[in-house]
């Protein structure tokens, strides 16, 4: 869910989150938000697969740089910050020059293709 306002303020209500991801059949909500051509900020909730918010979602962030791309041009290599509102900073970097890479400092909670 795209969006020109501020994420850090929010504070939903993650039953309904839980059942809009049901009802949408997605794992998680990620708003997100351009801050300019290179960095973006998104929040990724996913109540209906058992975490209230993901501090650092790899798997988030590399459809988040294709959809920011197409939705508002942003850049083939841009960053993604997630996780300060729950007092885990992430910075994440995503390339999309040829393929979809996704870079940082993360630790590997799963693995899967994505399709778009």
């Amino acid at each position: 869910m795209a969006t020109a306002e501020p994420l850090d303020g929010l504070s939903p209500d993650l039953p309904r989150v839980a059942d809009l991801s049901r009802e949408c059949r997605a794992h998680t909500i990620v708003p997100m938000r351009a801050e300019d051509s290179s960095t973006l900020y998104a929040r990724v909730f996913g109540p209906a697969s058992g975490f209230a918010e993901d501090p650092g979602s790899g798997s988030a962030a590399g459809p988040i740089g294709l959809f920011a791309r197409q939705l508002w041009g942003t850049d083939e290599r841009i960053v993604v910050g997630m996780g300060a509102e729950i007092g885990r900073p992430s910075r994440i970097e995503v390339d999309i020059t040829n393929e979809v890479l996704v870079r940082g400092r993360v630790t590997i909670s799963a693995e899967g293709n994505f399709l778009i």
